[in-house]
């Protein structure tokens, strides 16, 4: 399969006039120190308790030491539900770091959720986006629908980057049964990387 792969600068570029607030800003959490989750269910009834019980069997960390909030998608048969998750003691010292620098902290956000955010008005409904960030060392690979993230892995790779992210799609195929649409590169390195011979080498 051939995708179309665009680089996601350009995406900032269209958006970043909206957010920029002088002294308030937004914390973008590391992937590696967040947690999302989401799961569908057929009744909003008890989804407190739902919640709970997802952050118990899939976080490692006690829900004791956790911050976390929830987003419902409702659909006409089935509610998608969206966990993000972080420790707070992690999310406290961000904080405390911008609040430093004379600066009001708004919202602490996973950077999955911050790239989609950025790209999620050109998902279409049934479509699949990876977004991968290319950094000096690892990389990030964001899965997302029209809705929101669906998965996401950082990974430390001596393989290419074509070939790495072969593999990922692989593995995300393989959970979801989703086929991936598009692909838009991003991160510091993303600039770096020839489209064209990515979009064949894939």
């Amino acid at each position: 399969q051939e995708y179309a792969v665009t680089a996601r600068a350009d995406e900032w570029k269209k958006h970043l006039s909206k957010v920029i607030s002088k002294k308030k800003v937004a914390i973008v959490l590391p992937e590696e120190e967040t947690y999302t989750l989401r799961f569908s269910v057929d009744s909003l009834e008890n989804i407190e308790s739902k919640v709970k019980e997802e952050i118990k069997e899939h976080i490692p960390t006690p829900i004791e030491d956790l911050i976390y909030d929830t987003g419902i998608h409702k659909g006409k048969e089935t509610s998608e539900v969206i966990i993000i998750a972080t420790p707070i003691q992690k999310l406290s010292q961000y904080y405390r770091i911008v609040q430093e620098s004379d600066s009001k902290p708004l919202i602490g956000i996973p950077q999955s959720y911050a790239a989609f955010r950025i790209l999620k008005e050109g998902i279409l409904e049934g479509e699949v986006v990876l977004s991968i960030d290319v950094g000096e060392t690892q990389r990030s690979y964001m899965f997302f629908d029209s809705i929101g993230p669906l998965y996401s892995i950082t990974t430390q790779s001596d393989n290419s980057l074509a070939l790495d992210t072969k593999e990922q799609i692989n593995k995300f195929t393989e959970k979801f049964g989703n086929q991936v649409n598009r692909i838009v590169l991003g991160g510091s390195k993303g600039d770096e990387v020839s489209q064209l011979d990515f979009r064949k080498e894939v």
